[in-house]
């Protein structure tokens, strides 16, 4: 990480601000430095990942919301020019979308970035996952732990759908990562329960159900359609199963 650059402390403040027009002037300026403009690549990446424009500023910004290497490469094209710094950027891109996304497949990268043998993304792949931080989450009933599963990246939590494993299996469901809980004629748990995802104070959790709601405490519950940060570690519970979320 680069220090003492007016560019970058600009651009923060302009992220922080929500000052889009700013963010989208530093992005473009033609002046920019090529490693600040690689600096604040994955400066944004992080931002624009974790904290999505709205879709009006998205629409008609220099980089829309879910962004990718590329993105940032069209404004400057010197940045694919020199592999290391690539490389770089497309480890932060990795990095940041396995805490706040789904993170693309090695494949998905061996395409885009052809220039890297296959080899090189794995073990880039393989560092990364070393390095981010990751919380475990274990679904408990009575004094049994039923499941124990890493959790770095958002995950939905609800009963069978048809066509879906039995609890307690993982499915992609509509793109997004899903535990399955309960079986399919379990109404005590709605088909879309709950997503838990990452934040800054620890955990978000959205109650996803229009009916069921998700005990978060000893007197306290997440009502359908209501949205909570929460720090870790914390205990839910949904039904007769306990979900610990821990470090």
């Amino acid at each position: 990480m680069m220090d003492e650059s007016p560019w970058i402390d600009e651009f923060e403040a302009a992220w922080q601000q929500r000052r889009w027009a700013d963010v989208d002037r530093i992005l473009r300026d033609p002046e920019l430095p090529i490693d600040d403009a690689s600096e604040l690549a994955m400066i944004d990446l992080e931002y624009r990942w974790q904290y999505p424009l709205p879709k009006e500023a998205s629409r008609q910004a220099a980089v829309q919301n879910s962004p990718q290497v590329e993105d940032y490469c069209r404004l400057r094209p010197a940045l694919a020019e020199d592999p290391q710094r690539l490389l770089e950027l497309i480890s932060e891109e990795y990095r940041v979308r396995l805490k706040w996304d789904h993170p693309p497949t090695p494949e998905d990268l061996s395409t885009r970035f052809e220039a890297f043998p296959c080899q090189a993304i794995e073990k880039m792949i393989c560092r990364v996952e070393q390095e981010v931080p990751h919380l475990w989450l274990a679904v408990v009933r009575g004094d049994t732990e039923l499941v124990r599963l890493r959790f770095h990246r958002p995950l939905e939590i609800g009963r069978q759908s048809i066509g879906q494993p039995p609890p307690f299996g993982e499915v992609l469901a509509d793109g997004n990562r899903k535990l399955v809980i309960a079986v399919i004629d379990n109404l005590q748990v709605s088909r879309r329960q709950l997503r838990i995802s990452r934040c800054s104070v620890g955990a978000r959790l959205e109650n996803l159900s229009s009916q069921v709601a998700v005990q978060t405490g000893f007197r306290t519950r997440l009502m359908p359609g209501e949205t909570v940060e929460l720090a870790v570690p914390l205990t839910l519970t949904i039904g007769d199963l306990r979900f610990c979320l821990s470090c």
